[in-house]
């Protein structure tokens, strides 16, 4: 695995938006000016790197790909028909749903590490300075 320099950091970042859009490597190497067997190294020879772009890139389009249909859905919401009307709102609740859920996993997941971590002693002063009762598990 290679360090790319700085010129190299530009291809990489410009060849990782367009695999995560699904240009083909052929389709990347004719934008970039360079041979497609060229391009299609890059992930192996830069795995460090090009993992990092390419997960960027990855979520950028999701973000986008979740907007829009997003988008897509609150118009729906708008038409005569009752069942599009009810489709749509059914996608868009289940996907609040999925997100809040998402992000709630992460918070507890990010509480019990931190609690995880705590020593015998700040779970005490934790205790004595809640209103709440908190009662510690023994771990084994």
């Amino acid at each position: 695995m290679s360090v790319p320099g700085p010129e190299m950091s530009r291809l990489l970042a410009a060849a990782a938006e367009m695999r995560a859009t699904g240009k083909s490597w052929e389709n990347i190497a004719a934008r970039l000016h360079r041979a497609a067997d060229t391009c299609r190294r890059w992930p192996r020879r830069f795995a460090v790197t090009w993992n990092e772009l390419y997960r960027t890139a990855e979520q950028r389009q999701m973000a986008e790909a979740r907007a829009e249909a997003t988008s897509v859905l609150r118009t729906n919401l708008r038409l005569e028909d009752a069942k599009q009307k009810s489709d749509a709102a059914k996608a868009l609740l289940a996907a609040a749903i999925r997100d809040r859920d998402r992000k709630q996993d992460k918070s507890s997941e990010t509480s019990t590490t931190v609690i995880i971590r705590l020593s015998h002693e700040e779970i005490h002063d934790m205790r004595s300075t809640t209103d709440s009762p908190f009662q510690p598990e023994t771990v084994a």
